[in-house]
């Protein structure tokens, strides 16, 4: 009987030790844990479900191999085939949702993939690094290859724009899930009435050059498309906040329902932002609603979604005289008796401009602010009619209104249109000191639809169609003075309205040849009626009506050398409407600015490994008729453009991603470039003896605001999975503020850098807490990356250059938690 014993005993110690454990966490591509996910080994009994945080267990695994799969009702099932001997095993699982593909036809539509011939960088959520300090998306994007920032208020909050490759911020189509974001007139895009969008983006792709078609005004030096249609499977609720240099501060609060039933859910963010900015009185009071609602299935969704944002910031857009800058206090004086009586026309202008150091503010009128609300609504539907097609269409509406105040030092009311005012005493007022509001109250819709089918595997199409309307009322109003009068003076001194229609088609075919070869084809028809009628802010009336049709076709090629590494090649064609200000904004109504076409050729290489990913190639952008920045600003801070014939942009473009170890990874990015202008000529203003327009021959030049050399390189080091800690450095060579190549009218070079880290914790009380650290300008360099400059003749030339300073050594510090 003993020995018996001893035998069942051996016998099951045998058994026990040829048995395993499987075990570990199943998550959305989202990072989110499933719970209630079915894990199994088919054809046999072993099975498990995951629990709240989304782990599992299977014991007494005999082994040999099997079929895991893993199903759960919301998404699709994951296969995978593992070998057991006595060993334990950890595997972790992440499921793709069928919603994700459905949401995303229709940014299928604008987005590209490694098969397409374009250059472009796409960052997902978790790469978008510094997401959750307040910053507008330009200053998340700063390190992509060829983009650069720039700041009125001189630390990423406020007023901030973006150029890629020298072309800027009205040259780059924005758009939100396809819809486009660039304002209609003006085709620029305002980030500071979307504050914290950075928080509701799945992800940010930003191509470069003209890129696949896309719905609005065409690209004419990049695109960057932002994908806010984050699902979530399980509620939750986050909370974050920051603290930062300048009195920045930045609070929000996201919250979910999850699917119900599997198919319903409701999603919401409010952000709040505060900040002094590094400028004098560069205030901004920003805050930002997102609302999203909607219901899937296995086949459809529909969607509705609200972006709403409001934003208060004190006027830095004047910029800094050069010689506060850089200058001597000899330098000074001379600018500032150069310019008594126009720039300074009071005693508070001059002990200003005197008593001020490099973050001098031109304004100190205490409530010249800009003042705006826009709110951007959206409904989409996406259907799967059958395996090998896809529908998709989305309507959206978009209403903004608001005003900026300007104070006006002795104003001539005739140029208001209000003659005969006397004051109370009945003696007839001409001037005076007063407060004006220059208004813009618009309303943009419309609708945009796309198809997408397969032929086969290989061969697939797409075609889509978009229309939309603008309509946008310009009027200005007295809202203070500083003298009394008998009559009231608050009509309205000026009231145009502008109209764009826009309509567009496009078709695109993508097909394999074998294993080899991969073909891109594209074709876009877009017309656009474009009317200014009124009374300007100049009191100048406008009849304007432009009619534009525009063909734009694309093609290229990837060859698939090898597993790893490809090779592509893309022609595109690009045409572009002139704006609102290069009709409005030049003297005489007679000028007629041209359409702008650009014929782009890419050529590059693209590399993708186990512990390097490599992108190296070449672009060519020729350009007939480009709209350059001539280096002067309107009186709302705006850039004034004027074509030129011929133009071009030629340059290299690389980016690298190399893991060193585990947990090193560097990351860079160069872009050598040549841009000029062919035959460019001079235009300046003699007043001398009155007024004479000299023109002066200067042959080839380089474009403004287009530096040759720009570099990015990060040292990441992340030593665990809760912890990470990034170097990071930025260089940008000189830039020229006209496009004349005189280096007297430059933005000096530039190299800054910034440190980055993270901690995460998973305390019981949370789902997740992560703390954040950002130190901005690190070794606290001088530097300006924008600026403006005007030249005239009086006697002998005169050359006035402004800039916008940028913060010293500055930063961030937070925390998020998840629940």
């Amino acid at each position: 009987m003993r020995n018996l014993l001893i035998y069942f005993c051996f016998l099951y110690s045998c058994l026990v030790s040829g048995q395993s454990t499987l075990e570990g966490k199943i998550t959305n591509g989202g990072g989110e844990a499933l719970e209630f996910a079915v894990v199994f080994l088919e054809g046999s009994q072993w099975a498990a479900s995951t629990d709240q945080y989304g782990n599992y267990q299977i014991s007494g695994i005999t082994p040999g191999v099997y079929r895991i799969k893993v199903t759960h009702t919301a998404y699709q099932s994951v296969f995978d085939t593992l070998t057991f001997s006595d060993q334990n095993m950890v595997k972790h699982f992440i499921m793709p949702v069928f919603m994700y593909e459905l949401m995303s036809i229709q940014i299928i539509a604008n987005k590209l993939n490694q098969n397409n011939p374009f250059r472009y960088t796409l960052l997902d959520k978790d790469k978008i690094p510094n997401k959750n300090t307040g910053v507008d998306i330009p200053a998340l994007l700063q390190n992509t290859p060829s983009l650069l920032v720039t700041s009125d208020a001189g630390n990423g909050i406020g007023y901030s724009s973006l150029s890629i490759r020298g072309s800027d911020q009205t040259r780059i189509n924005v758009n939100i899930n396809g819809v486009p974001v660039n304002d209609a007139e003006s085709q620029n895009v305002f980030w500071v009435n979307m504050p914290d969008l950075s928080s509701s983006t799945q992800s940010v792709q930003i191509q470069r050059g003209i890129g696949a078609s896309t719905n609005g005004p065409g690209a004419f030096g990049g695109s960057v498309l932002l994908d806010t249609k984050t699902i979530h499977q399980n509620p939750f609720l986050t909370l974050a906040g920051s603290l930062g240099s300048f009195m920045s501060s930045k609070g929000n609060l996201a919250l979910g329902t999850g699917l119900m039933n599997d198919r319903y859910y409701v999603e919401g963010r409010y952000s709040h932002i505060l900040s002094d900015g590094f400028i004098d009185r560069a205030k901004s009071k920003l805050s930002g609603i997102y609302l999203a609602a909607g219901s899937v299935t296995q086949k459809s969704s529909l969607r509705f979604q609200i972006i709403s944002g409001k934003e208060i910031t004190y006027q830095a857009w004047n910029g800094v005289p050069e010689s506060k800058v850089f200058g001597t206090q000899n330098d000074l004086q001379q600018h500032y008796n150069r310019n008594l009586g126009t720039l300074y026309k009071s005693q508070l202008d001059s002990s200003n401009l005197f008593s001020s150091d490099r973050r001098y503010n031109y304004y100190t009128y205490e409530n010249q602010v800009d003042n705006y609300r826009q709110t951007q609504s959206q409904v989409s539907y996406n259907r799967e009619l059958n395996k090998n097609l896809s529908f998709q269409a989305t309507g959206f509406y978009t209403f903004g209104s608001g005003y900026f105040e300007q104070f006006r030092f002795d104003d001539t009311l005739e140029d208001y249109g209000f003659t005969g005012v006397t004051d109370t005493s009945g003696n007839e007022v001409l001037s005076g000191n007063l407060a004006r509001r220059r208004w813009l109250r618009n309303h943009f819709y419309g609708i945009l639809a796309d198809v997408k089918g397969e032929i086969n595997q290989d061969h697939q199409w797409q075609a889509g169609i978009f229309a939309s309307n603008y309509d946008g009322n310009h009027f200005g109003e007295i809202v203070k003075t500083w003298f009394e009068t008998n009559s009231p003076i608050w009509n309205k001194y000026y009231n145009s309205k502008g109209q764009k229609k826009d309509v567009s088609g496009y078709a695109r075919y993508t097909g394999k040849m074998g294993n080899v070869f991969s073909l891109y084809g594209d074709v876009q028809l877009r017309k656009v009626d474009y009317s200014i009628q009124g009374l300007l802010d100049d009191r100048r009336i406008a009849d304007i009506q432009k009619k534009y049709l525009f063909f734009n076709p694309k093609a290229g090629m990837t060859i698939q050398v090898s597993k790893q590494n490809n090779i592509m090649f893309s022609w595109a064609v690009a045409n572009r409407e002139p704006a609102r200000s290069d009709f409005t904004d030049h003297i005489g109504l007679n000028s007629d600015p041209k359409p702008e076409r650009m014929y782009n050729y890419e050529l590059a290489f693209r590399h993708k490994g186990k512990s390097a990913n490599i992108q190296t190639g070449l672009y060519f952008m020729d350009y007939r008729n480009q709209l350059v920045l001539n280096g002067n600003l309107n009186d709302v801070g705006a850039p004034l453009r004027i074509n030129v014939p011929k133009s071009y942009r030629l340059g290299w473009e690389s980016e690298a991603e190399y893991h060193l170890h585990k947990h090193w990874t560097v990351l860079g990015n160069l872009t050598l470039s040549q841009n000029r202008i062919l035959n460019f000529e001079e235009v300046i203003y003699d007043y001398t003896n009155g007024f004479e327009v000299l023109v002066h021959p200067l042959g080839n030049t380089p474009i403004s605001y287009s530096p040759a050399v720009m570099g990015s390189l990060e040292i990441l080091y992340s030593p665990n999975k809760e912890m990470s800690i990034a170097w990071t450095g930025k260089y940008v060579s000189k830039q020229y503020l006209d496009n004349t190549g005189k280096s007297d009218r430059t933005i000096p070079a530039f190299h800054v850098h910034s440190l980055r880290a993270s901690y995460v914790l998973k305390p019981k009380f949370c789902k997740e807490l992560t703390f954040h650290l950002l130190i901005q300008n690190l070794f606290n360099r001088i530097y300006v990356n924008s600026g403006y400059t005007y030249s005239y003749i009086f006697g002998q030339p005169v050359t006035e250059n402004f800039y916008f300073p940028q913060a010293g050594i500055h930063g961030f510090g937070g925390f998020e938690v998840k629940f």
